[in-house]
């Protein structure tokens, strides 16, 4: 045999042996960053196309929160149970949360002024909040169904602040339904990745999940530093809007004008009762 072709075989055997072994474990240290990238990707391009539609008109926000519905529909079958504990708890718990503030919004809707509003919002209004309520009781036990009902709760105050012509900061509610949807879209992207077969033919099964745990636990960090980062921000904004006194903000702020605002806007949680208030 000629030595340059010997010596060809020799690299192989040895290169080929070292691949086979290099590449799982590359991929698996890489996995969970390229998962990590990936949902804040097509977190923030869902979280663009909602915003630009829910400034659009009603039927269009109708539409959006009937499509999400759908493709909620088509991943029954990630359950709770797939997610790792620490990223579950975040996401269940905001679940819960959207589903008692789109209860409270429902009752101004079909028991307040909102639900006297003109057509479109007044179909919009009331079609959207059964869409958001059903999403949010699906949510209960399918984590995707998280999705609608954050859409319905952004398309919602959006259409809420035209129909009024009182307009509030997305800072007032935007936060929780940022990281909601983020850490939906991070778990579900997670789970249907890490059950691939393109991504697990090259491995075990304990290595899937370990990309999975890892992946979870990124996708958690990220979604807590980035809430505990806005408080941070907005605790020392307030600390230094009265200047020589740190606690300007906190003896003179009227929080008080808040019920006044809401029973003006029509979605006080209260407005069907005024009474209670």
């Amino acid at each position: 045999m000629p030595m340059d072709k010997r010596s060809t075989m020799m690299v192989a055997e040895v290169v080929n042996p070292l691949s086979s072994k290099a590449f799982p474990r590359l991929w698996e240290a890489a996995s969970p960053f390229l998962i990590l990238i990936g949902s804040l990707f097509v977190y923030a391009a869902v979280r663009s196309l909602v915003l630009r539609i829910a400034d659009g008109p009603p039927v269009g926000c109708l539409a959006l929160e009937i499509t999400t519905l759908v493709i909620a529909a088509l991943a029954l079958k990630v359950k709770y149970s797939h997610i790792p504990p620490l990223l579950r708890v975040l996401v269940r718990g905001i679940g819960v949360v959207l589903l008692i503030q789109i209860a409270f919004d429902a009752a101004t809707v079909f028991f307040g002024p909102v639900g006297e509003l003109p057509p479109p919002y007044s179909a919009f209004f009331r079609v959207g909040s059964a869409i958001g309520l059903a999403a949010g009781v699906l949510a209960l036990r399918y984590p995707s169904f998280i999705i609608p009902t954050a859409i319905h709760y952004i398309a919602f105050r959006h259409q809420f602040n035209a129909a009024s012509g009182i307009a509030v900061s997305e800072t007032d509610y935007g936060s929780l339904l940022d990281i909601g949807l983020f850490v939906t879209i991070g778990a579900l992207t997670t789970i249907i990745s890490t059950r691939q077969d393109w991504m697990t033919r090259h491995m075990e099964n304990p290595m899937g999940a370990n990309i999975l745990e890892k992946a979870s636990s990124l996708i958690w960090a990220c979604a807590v530093g980035a809430h505990l980062g806005n408080y941070l921000v907005s605790g020392w904004t307030k600390v230094r809007v009265g200047g020589a006194d740190p606690f300007f903000w906190l003896l003179h702020n009227p929080t008080q004008t808040s019920i006044l605002i809401g029973l003006e806007r029509g979605d006080n949680p209260l407005a069907a009762w005024p009474w209670l208030v």
